[in-house]
């Protein structure tokens, strides 16, 4: 089955009510995503691709356009499909998802990335005990990291000119900016984060261009060839979802950078991450304006695939009344030797990860652009 999709979406005309198969050997064909439900998408010897009742084996659904001559015997044919529901009929769309991380963003309803980062960005700040802390310690060990992987940029007279493409609320942007001889530009796919970034910029008087962007596309927001450094970190680059699209990143960020530059990038080690389902990973409890905030997230692994849900509980102490967030974002848990390959393939030379991450507290992965 390795050469047809993982799953199959349906999704009724009427009202885009959506339902999710996924690939079942037991089956040999498509089981109901949901739960408790006996409906199958299955190869008929006599009708070719249909949807049944496992148990009545009533024929609930059929392609619309497509003969059963010219059906594939690997996988359902994609496009209208008519099902019968008592003495109701719907048209369906279907269309095949050629990867699990689909499935699961079709399966849970997961966001957008960029939505789960709106939704976090006024709270994103209390993930850190002390959020200025960090930024100092980060700014003080990114720099660092650069003037040791970059020894030129330390000796060159102008400041460093370093473009963060996953900026979020400002973590490492605003600490680079901060220090002596550094120019930094900042993106996010997050508005609402750069919102944020650059009300906490206006405060400290620090000058930090912002927009909005996929880092995909950062060739197309910012000039080609004009940074020293670009940088992700964070964890951001696994947001997306194949080696296509992280190549693509990666490639943009190359264009970006200047012969001689280098790339930057944080990332989660997955390799040494257990997986599993219903992780609990807490940050803890933070008070501010009075408010207690408690956060944390849940962890589920699918193959390669991270489905994260950040929780965040406010309760308001004086009143005892209590709101409760909750944000869902999916990962590409990549390895770190993928990850390399894949800078390595963008055009970076001397790709490494560096060695104890140089106190940085996700591991450090560089490379070069050729002069």
């Amino acid at each position: 089955m390795a050469t047809g999709p993982i799953a199959v979406l349906f999704r009724r005309l009427i009202d885009n009510q959506t339902e999710l198969f996924i690939f079942n050997e037991k089956s040999a064909g498509y089981k109901m995503a949901k739960r408790d439900t006996n409906i199958l998408i299955v190869k008929h010897k006599d009708f070719g691709w249909i949807g049944t009742n496992a148990i009545t084996a009533e024929i609930t659904s059929r392609p619309w356009n497509v003969p059963e001559a010219e059906q594939s015997s690997l996988f359902p044919p994609e496009g209208e499909w008519v099902s019968k529901n008592g003495h109701k009929s719907y048209v369906y769309e279907v269309v095949h998802l050629n990867a699990l991380n689909e499935a699961v963003d079709a399966k849970y309803e997961t966001p957008p990335v960029d939505i789960f980062y709106d939704n976090l960005a006024a709270y994103y700040h209390l993930i850190f005990e002390d959020f200025d802390e960090s930024v100092t310690q980060q700014g003080r060990q990114l720099s660092n990291i650069i003037h040791t992987t970059w020894p030129s940029l330390r000796n060159q007279s102008l400041a460093v000119k370093v473009l963060d493409v996953s900026c979020g609320i400002g973590t490492q942007s605003i600490a680079l900016a901060a220090l002596p001889n550094y120019i930094v530009s900042a993106s996010d796919i997050s508005h609402q984060a750069i919102e944020q970034l650059n009300n906490r910029a206006a405060k400290l008087k620090l000058s930090i261009p912002t927009s909005t962007c996929d880092m995909r596309v950062a060739d197309k927001c910012h000039s080609p060839a004009s940074f020293d450094i670009v940088m992700s970190a964070d964890n951001s680059v696994p947001h997306l979802k194949s080696d296509a699209d992280i190549l693509l990143a990666l490639k943009a960020m190359v264009a970006c950078i200047k012969p001689g530059g280098g790339v930057l990038l944080t990332i989660r080690d997955y390799d040494k991450i257990t997986r599993g389902l219903n992780q609990f990973k807490p940050y803890g409890v933070r008070i501010e304006n009075g408010r207690r905030f408690i956060l944390y997230q849940i962890w589920d692994f699918e193959r390669d695939v991270n489905r994260v849900t950040f929780h965040i509980i406010e309760e308001v102490l004086e009143t005892g009344m209590t709101n409760v967030l909750v944000s869902r974002s999916v990962y590409y848990a990549i390895s770190i030797k993928k990850m390399l390959q894949l800078m390595y393939k963008a055009g970076l030379m001397g790709v490494k990860v560096l060695e104890d991450n140089e106190g940085f507290y996700q591991p450090v992965l560089v490379g070069t652009k050729p002069e």
